[in-house]
């Protein structure tokens, strides 16, 4: 068994849990409760959207899906949504730091359904960024 190192420590909380908010909810959670001093933070792993920095909206994304995740949104889910967020945030044009409406991510679902076939992936484009909208206040 490999032991954490000098000067480490670890806090172990009991208590009732629900785990329907998933590893990201609970890592949330604990987070929260820690506090986000810098030892802390090493705890859990960055977010994925970290990986993707050129990539427009970087920071509101990452906010957005931390926000689902505290809501208590599963890993599966939160995935589906980083792929989406990346999707639609890579399609907006440079004039998309003024703000972000309905009319600007209908030709995004356009494509995405031009793009795999379905009708089902222009819903979801929809129906993903539409809360990411409101949550950003656009």
């Amino acid at each position: 068994m490999i032991g954490p190192g000098t000067g480490v420590r670890v806090y172990l909380a009991c208590g009732a849990t629900d785990m329907r908010k998933g590893i990201e909810g609970l890592a949330a959670l604990a987070q929260e409760v820690a506090g986000s001093s810098g030892r802390s933070r090493l705890l859990f792993r960055p977010s994925r959207c970290a990986l993707f920095p050129e990539v427009p909206f970087a920071d509101e994304r990452n906010r957005y899906l931390h926000h689902c995740a505290t809501l208590g949104a599963r890993p599966e889910v939160l995935r589906v949504k980083r792929n989406e967020l990346l999707w639609i945030a890579r399609h907006l044009g440079p004039e998309a730091a003024a703000g972000v409406g309905m009319a600007e991510l209908l030709p995004i679902a356009q494509a995405r359904q031009n793009l795999q076939g379905a009708a089902t992936a222009a819903r979801r484009v929809i129906d993903i960024g539409r809360p990411w909208l409101k949550f950003l206040g656009w």
